[in-house]
């Protein structure tokens, strides 16, 4: 299975941290986390949205389900209060390497600070994008918990995404 230049940097991520994962090509480009759910089969609370925001002066990425939203009043408590803002594409791809929509949780080109929304730690399997907007990676919710730089703390906001 051919994947694309980025997909490879995120295998090459995987097999330096030794972290098992599966690889799932698309069908169909997935530019929103329904497309992706729908490509799967599966529900949207197991595809991860991998986001950039900027806190204070520096990039962090949030990892929420598609279905959450972010709440930043939780997330800059979650920084210790500082000022939170949305990364712009431009930003988000210069902190990480990877275009808006095809960002990974992780294997970005800088080590950047992470924060999992605890719910994600419930799923049984995790979807997220593996570099591209064909390929996704598979895989148990612990691998999260095994990388540098990962916090756990809700941030989700109270009332989820309505699906399309």
């Amino acid at each position: 299975m051919a994947r694309s230049r980025k997909s490879e940097e995120v295998k090459q991520f995987l097999l330096e941290n030794d972290l098992s994962t599966g690889f799932v090509r698309l069908e169909q480009s997935a530019l929103t986390s329904d497309d992706a759910a729908r490509s799967l089969s599966t529900d949207l609370q197991s595809v991860v949205k991998s986001l950039v925001f900027i806190n204070g002066d520096r990039p962090i990425i949030v990892l929420v389900g598609g279905d959450q939203r972010v709440d930043e009043g939780k997330l800059s408590e979650a920084c210790g209060g500082t000022p939170i803002r949305r990364a712009s594409p431009t930003e988000a791809r210069r902190s990480t390497g990877f275009s808006v929509g095809a960002i990974p949780p992780f294997g970005h080109i800088n080590l950047l600070y992470t924060l999992v929304d605890q719910h994600l730690l419930t799923r049984r399997t995790l979807y997220a994008s593996a570099g591209s907007f064909d390929m996704m990676l598979s895989f148990s919710p612990n691998i999260l918990l095994q990388l540098a730089n990962i916090e756990v703390a809700d941030v989700a906001a109270a009332n989820p995404v309505q699906a399309d």
